[in-house]
């Protein structure tokens, strides 16, 4: 997924590929699904600005795609995915 929609054209991941953006394999606050999308909801606005510039099309992801995505780079970061901490106090009772 990596390859096919080219993010490698801005962003390196453990040293491939261009430099334009932060190497994700390496980037702080990127352990976890939530993280990612958190990271590329909050920096849209500046690739956006980066990618037109640029004139690179912006990719679109469809179906399963992001979670391709984020799998592939959380395993890149060295770790399988793992999910984002429950937050909030622990729930109380039988919840079934």
């Amino acid at each position: 997924m990596y390859k096919e929609k080219r993010c490698g054209t801005c962003h390196a991941v453990r040293g491939v590929g261009e430099k334009g953006g932060p190497d994700l394999a390496t980037v702080e606050k990127l352990d976890t699904s939530l993280e990612v999308i958190t990271g590329k909801w909050n920096h849209v606005a500046t690739m956006e600005e980066v990618m037109v510039g640029a004139n690179v099309a912006w990719p679109v992801l469809q179906g399963g795609e992001m979670a391709d995505l984020i799998a592939y780079l959380l395993q890149a970061r060295g770790g399988a995915p793992r999910p984002a901490a429950a937050k909030g106090p622990e729930p109380k009772g039988n919840l079934r």
